[in-house]
C-alpha cells in the first residue's frame, strides 16, 4: 500500500498500550516510527508541517474537541499536504451503550457517557456541513467530505462481545452477577437492531463519513 520510496512512516496514538502492540507488528521496519500523541493538545515543535500524508481509520469519533484535533492536523501537514480518514458518524452497537446506560439498572455506571463515548456527529442533522465548514475555517483546501451508509453487521454473538468489551466500558465497576446481565441485555438489543448476523435483514445499520483536505 505504501509506496516504496517512502521516508518515513509515523504512527501515533495517546495510549502507549496501543503502540507498544503495533511496534510488535511492525518490527524490524527501520522507517517506521511510534509516538505518543494527543491529537487535541499542544504539539511538539518537530510535528509541525512535519507530514506529506496524515491517515486516520475510525479513530475522529472518540475525540471530543473536534476543532482543536482538525487544527493539529491542518499544523502537521507540510503546505499541500493531504488528510484522509474515515469514521463512524453512528452506528447501531454504539447505539445499543446510550439505551442501556438510561435504563435505572445501569445508569449509575455512566456518569458522563458522552465524555466515554463522544461520537460527535451521532446526533448531528448535517455532519457533512458541520465538517466542511469546520475544516474551511481553519484553513483547509480542495475538502471532501461524503457521508455514506454502512450495513456492517457482526458474525456471532461472540464477535460482538469481542467489540463491546473491546472498546471503553464500565464493566470492571460491575459485580460478576452485573457484567453477565449487562452484556446479556447488550445482546439482546445487538439482536433488536439486527446488527448480529443470524438477524434477519439487510438492513442499515449505521454511516461512515470519509474526509479529506490539503494544506
Amino acid at each position: 500500500m505504501l509506496p516504496k520510496d517512502f521516508t518515513r512512516f509515523v504512527c501515533t496514538d495517546i495510549s502507549k498500550t496501543m503502540l507498544q502492540h503495533a511496534e510488535r507488528q511492525f518490527c524490524g521496519i527501520s522507517k517506521v516510527q511510534f509516538d505518543i500523541l494527543d491529537i487535541t493538545g499542544e504539539l511538539e515543535g518537530k510535528m509541525k508541517s512535519s507530514f506529506d500524508h496524515i491517515f486516520s481509520m475510525y479513530c475522529f469519533m472518540w475525540i471530543d474537541n473536534q476543532r482543536k484535533a482538525f487544527q493539529n492536523m491542518y499544523d502537521m501537514l507540510k503546505p499541500e499536504g493531504g488528510c484522509f480518514l474515515v469514521l463512524l458518524a453512528r452506528h447501531y452497537a454504539t447505539d445499543t451503550i446510550f439505551q442501556l446506560a438510561e435504563r435505572p439498572k445501569w445508569k449509575k455506571f455512566f456518569p458522563d457517557i458522552n465524555k466515554a463515548y463522544p461520537f460527535p456527529y451521532r446526533l448531528d442533522a448535517d455532519p457533512v456541513k458541520t465538517i466542511t465548514d469546520m475544516m474551511k475555517f481553519i484553513g483547509y483546501v480542495n475538502t471532501k467530505v461524503y457521508w455514506e451508509k454502512t450495513k456492517f453487521v457482526f458474525n456471532s454473538v461472540e464477535e460482538y462481545l469481542g467489540f463491546m468489551t473491546a472498546i471503553p466500558n464500565p464493566l470492571s465497576l460491575m459485580t460478576p452477577e452485573e457484567r453477565d446481565d449487562y452484556l446479556k441485555e447488550s445482546v439482546e438489543l445487538a439482536y433488536d437492531l439486527k446488527i448480529i448476523q443470524d438477524s434477519e435483514g439487510d438492513e442499515e445499520t449505521g454511516s461512515l463519513l470519509v474526509v479529506y483536505g490539503e494544506k
